[in-house]
């Protein structure tokens, strides 16, 4: 049940999260970057279908962020199963839903950001900003496409991500902070490697 319990609770701060920032921020920035391009009254029937089918979006949201919890955890469990004493899948379960905290805390600081700091700012902006990653150096007007998720992967957030891993695995096979660290290092960072030349491979094909 406390499985359970943190997989819903997580499922639920990502819809908050993401929720915040489509009806607080992208709206808005909506009606000013097409309010000259666009009558009113197509901008309005616009987000009205858009809202029609945003159950879509969020269970698409959601089946994203299931899925990533369980193949970092299946990654995780193989690697221990092979290099440690057994451990219960549950456990490391939990562990990766903990770390998924990490991640969500950079959507609602992103939200506080263009909603008190940048005020001012575009469609595109809010797309590619990232809080606290590398991205934030570089003017997105001149970024070529691919490397796009890479600068946003690099963000202290991510870092932090990694420190959870590493500390819940070093805790669930009583090793140490840096014996946790070489697990996360040889699974999970490969993984995650590999789907960002995937997504970059697919972004460009799509462009």
């Amino acid at each position: 049940m406390k499985t359970l319990f943190y997989f819903v609770f997580i499922v639920f701060l990502s819809f908050v999260g993401y929720y915040i920032q489509n009806i607080f921020i992208t709206t808005d920035i909506v009606f000013e970057e097409y309010g000259q391009q666009m009558a009113y009254e197509r901008i309005v029937e616009i987000l009205d279908s858009r809202k029609k089918h945003e159950w879509i979006f969020y269970s698409f949201t959601a089946i994203i962020r299931i899925i990533k919890i369980l193949i970092v955890s299946l990654i995780i469990y193989t690697i221990l199963l092979a290099f440690y004493s057994k451990v219960a899948f549950k456990k490391i379960l939990e562990t990766v839903i903990l770390a998924e905290l990490i991640p969500l805390i950079a959507i609602f600081i992103k939200f506080i950001w263009f909603s008190f700091i940048q005020t001012d700012y575009s469609l595109k902006e809010l797309e590619l900003f990232y809080p606290l990653s590398a991205i934030t150096l570089f003017d997105y007007n001149n970024l070529e496409i691919y490397y796009i998720q890479g600068l946003q992967l690099i963000n202290i957030f991510e870092l932090f991500y990694w420190f959870v891993l590493a500390y819940g695995i070093s805790r669930l096979v009583n090793t140490t902070l840096k014996d946790g660290m070489k697990v996360v290092l040889s699974s999970y960072v490969p993984a995650l490697f590999l789907w960002v030349v995937f997504v970059t491979f697919l972004t460009i094909n799509m462009t």
